[in-house]
């Protein structure tokens, strides 16, 4: 019975071991499926990468080729150049370019030269390089002239060396005299040729308002205007303005050039103008207008940019009018002088104001410094006035003939001539009073004294002759032959 009893046992336990091999062999099966693929999944990831790393390998090729390349082509244009300039390399330059005024100092940096020879001695290039020699140059440059010795041309440029020295003198001496700071000495930073502020002009004069006032601002700010006359656009000034962010009304005015405020007219004036108009009395004429009917009456005298700034002889006589000079004879005195005639004219016109501009920049410049705070003008009332006519306030209180005749009375003044004017009806009145009487009216004994000898001496052919002999002595005689200053 144990031995029957065992062989199912041994039986059942044979069942269980081929279930077991069955369930390994399905396990194996699954498992080697599993790696199976999970082996071409790892083999596809790994064949990426490798090409991943055959792209890095070729670029890190490519940029060490170029690399290579770029250093060799630097190599080269080492040699080209140690090449190039070590063999003397001549250049032919002009000094003045007009167009430009600031190719010489990039011709300097450019080249950088070492040797400068001039054929022509211009002072103003010798300065400029020594400006580049001092600011930027990597090595001495040395500076030949070209001259024959005891020549004319010798003799000039040692006169601009000696005028530029005197220049320096009389500048240093004046400034010791003057009072204002030291710190004060006129620089700036602003250049219209390098730099140009894109806002309005409007917008920069907003500091002009009274902030002191509460409440809201409904005013609105007006745009800076001037009003050019149309022949003016002839010059570059009317474009400089404009760069400057103020607005140009181009019309046609008969009384000055430039309207910068309803109290403030402008007489543009070129050198050679300003000799034409003094000889043939048109200035004259032109501040007789602009005093009447302006209380800032301007006279600008306008240099040429690429000339001295001063009245210099020989550009006064290669001026237009220069030639109407004429010779003068041994005993009259140089009377069509400029700038005789120029302290004349402030004479005859207390309110007249000169302007001395060197450029057309420096002009536009001052033209916006002097419209800071300043009404605009209005173009209705420029056009409407006339060379031929007075103002409205002359028109409503005096002749302005008889204004010009009295002014030229001996001891009257712009200060005292309205006392005249008010209270005296006309010249029969004035002739009638007394030395007392008149004093009383223009309130100084001195100048009541020599206004009454000019209207009650007798002129005697005794003091005539007295008068035009001691011209004679002095050579004060006018073209006519009468004495230039008489003495009673």
């Amino acid at each position: 019975a144990e031995s029957s009893a065992a062989v199912p046992t041994g039986g059942s336990e044979g069942l269980q071991d081929g279930q077991e091999k069955e369930k390994l062999d399905e396990t194996i099966t699954l498992t080697q499926i599993h790696e199976k693929y999970r082996f071409v999944g790892e083999s596809s990831d790994s064949e990426s990468q490798d090409d991943e790393d055959e792209q890095h390998k070729e670029k890190r090729r490519e940029a060490k080729i170029l690399k290579k390349e770029k250093l060799k082509k630097k190599e080269e244009e080492k040699k080209i150049r140690k090449n190039l300039f070590s063999s003397p390399l001549i250049l032919v330059q002009s000094l003045k370019n007009y167009s430009d005024p600031f190719a010489l100092p990039r011709t300097l940096r450019e080249l950088q030269p070492r040797y400068i020879i001039l054929y022509d001695c211009d002072l103003d290039f010798i300065r400029q390089v020594e400006v580049w020699q001092a600011e930027c140059a990597p090595h001495q440059c040395l500076v030949y002239l070209m001259l024959y010795k005891g020549t004319t041309e010798e003799q000039l440029y040692l006169s601009q060396v000696k005028r530029e020295k005197d220049a320096f003198h009389y500048l240093i001496t004046e400034k010791a005299s003057l009072v204002f700071p030291e710190h004060a000495e006129g620089r700036t930073d602003d250049h219209p040729d390098l730099q140009r502020d894109p806002r309005c002009a409007a917008d920069r004069l907003e500091t002009n308002a009274d902030t002191r006032r509460g409440g809201p601002t409904d005013q609105e700010q007006q745009e800076s205007r001037v009003i050019v006359d149309m022949r003016e656009f002839r010059s570059e000034l009317p474009a400089l303005i404009h760069k400057r962010g103020i607005e140009i009304d181009p019309v046609t005015i008969e009384v000055g050039d430039y309207i910068l405020s309803p109290e403030m007219c402008v007489e543009r004036k070129s050198l050679s103008d300003l000799v034409g108009s003094l000889n043939s009395g048109r200035l004259y004429s032109q501040a007789v207008s602009m005093t009447r009917h302006y209380t800032k009456p301007i006279l600008l005298i306008e240099f040429d940019q690429n000339k001295p700034f001063h009245l210099q002889a020989s550009v006064l006589s290669n001026s237009r009018g220069a030639s109407q000079f004429g010779t003068l004879n041994q005993g009259e005195p140089d009377n069509r002088d400029v700038t005789a005639k120029l302290q004349l004219l402030t004479l005859h016109f207390p309110r007249l104001r000169l302007l001395w501009c060197s450029s057309p920049y420096a002009t536009a410049e001052i033209f916006h410094l002097l419209k800071t705070g300043k009404a605009e003008p209005d173009v209705t009332t420029a056009q409407a006035i006339k060379s031929d006519s007075c103002s409205i306030d002359e028109l409503e209180k005096y002749n302005p003939i008889i204004h010009d005749f009295i002014s030229k009375l001996p001891g009257i003044t712009t200060k005292n001539i309205n006392c005249i004017l008010r209270n005296v009806h006309d010249l029969p009145t004035l002739l009638t009073l007394s030395q007392s009487a008149i004093t009383d009216l223009l309130g100084n004994s001195v100048q009541a004294a020599q206004l009454y000898a000019a209207l009650h001496a007798t002129l005697r052919q005794e003091d005539i002759e007295q008068d035009v002999s001691r011209a004679k002595v002095k050579g004060k005689l006018t073209r006519k032959g009468l004495p230039k200053f008489a003495n009673k």
